[in-house]
């Protein structure tokens, strides 16, 4: 499944491809197979192999479930004025049983607090509830991350505790479907 894109009103939030999946190591030759202007990208650095890791996930993912391509593909956010990414989004796979599915996000340093996560986060939170198995999305956000938190809680997300991710103590929100 190729060319998914949702558009808001700044943002184009674009599904990754096979092809620019396999290019996420080289960010220039990933920015012009997705037909965007090359930028560099600023992230804390202990963040930046999280992002790097998931790489062959994806790949294996994606190839091994393609109806549920969208589900395991990273999502790239894209400033429409300038045609550039500043970010990315995704889901860590279809819905589970319960109706449940995890969602993931990071924004540039120099793009925070501007509004373009919410604005992306919003899109995706749509994207999902638009299909009829999604009950509710869950975001692991860590303690220490209050930008992210404030995201979530302006998204509508609620704390639902903390529990573990890779290890580490997160925060659990949980955002479900209107009824």
């Amino acid at each position: 499944m190729n060319n998914i894109e949702i558009k808001t009103p700044r943002l184009h939030i674009v599904c990754h491809t096979v092809e620019s999946i396999s290019l996420l190591s080289n960010r220039e030759a990933m920015l012009l197979a997705l037909g965007l202007n090359v930028n560099t990208f600023e992230i804390e650095a202990d963040y930046l192999p999280h992002i790097l890791g998931a790489i062959p996930w994806w790949q294996e993912q994606t190839e091994q479930y393609p109806e549920s391509f969208a589900w395991y593909a990273p999502w790239e956010l894209v400033l429409q004025d300038e045609n550039i990414s500043i970010g990315g989004i995704g889901f860590a796979g279809p819905p589970e049983e319960y109706g449940k599915v995890m969602i993931g996000y990071h924004i540039d340093l120099r793009y925070r607090r501007m509004g373009y996560m919410r604005e992306a986060l919003q899109a995706m939170l749509t994207f999902a509830f638009s299909d009829a198995r999604v009950k509710a999305v869950i975001a692991n956000i860590p303690p220490t991350n209050l930008a992210s938190i404030a995201t979530a809680k302006a998204c509508g997300f609620v704390l639902g505790g903390k529990t573990e991710d890779d290890g580490m103590e997160v925060l659990f929100f949980e955002k479900e479907r209107a009824v």
